[in-house]
């Protein structure tokens, strides 16, 4: 049992540093939005001549100023892509560790439905729950991921005020995600297998 222990432990120890990376990249995400946010919001009122006054006459200043923020705005898109990207490694790595997760079992011949498999020993969780905590992890992290992509790819320069504070307020709420259940998955195996996570 020791030897299955381990092995979860380390399953559980790589599923936690992709956690911690998830969330770094959530909040280089969140900044990029925003500043994004803030750009459309800026475009219309800076494409509207009647907004620069006297600086209307500024040689370039009503073509310039526009034409920034539209190269600003390109390059947040990019990056916010780029981002996304790094959340679907998150998300596949997860998925791998959960399948590598039902593979040990076979690899020791233990049914998942054995008595073994279901038993828990102390106040950890049984090896099925091993198994439940990551593939709970990993999907939970996919569907997260899938919003973001949509998210991403509805937003557009036509997007109104409206739209765009709903989009933000999803993107930070992570809906898919909720805020107790990934402590609570690694809590739950620490507390009865802490000792073999080294």
């Amino acid at each position: 049992m020791d030897k299955l222990l381990r092995k979860y432990a380390q399953k559980y120890k790589r599923a936690r540093e992709e956690v911690d990376k998830w969330n770094q990249s959530q909040t280089h995400f969140l900044n990029l939005f925003s500043n994004l946010v803030s750009v459309l919001e800026r475009l219309p009122i800076l494409m509207d001549n009647s907004n620069y006054g006297v600086l209307e006459k500024v040689d370039g200043m009503v073509q310039d100023l526009p034409g920034k923020q539209l190269v600003t705005a390109e390059s947040i898109f990019i990056a916010l892509n780029k981002t996304c990207k790094e959340f679907e490694g998150n998300k596949e790595a997860l998925k791998r560790l959960w399948h590598e997760s039902t593979q040990i079992l076979k690899a020791e011949k233990v049914q998942s439905t054995s008595p073994q498999a279901q038993k828990r020993f102390g106040l950890g969780p049984s090896l099925n729950e091993c198994i439940t905590g990551l593939e709970n992890l990993y999907t939970m992290h996919k569907d997260e991921y899938e919003l973001k992509v949509a998210v991403v790819n509805a937003i557009s320069y036509k997007s109104s005020p409206n739209d765009l504070a709903a989009f933000q307020r999803i993107l930070t709420d992570q809906p898919n995600i909720p805020p107790d259940e990934v402590p609570f998955i690694f809590d739950f195996f620490h507390v009865g297998y802490g000792e073999h996570s080294t």
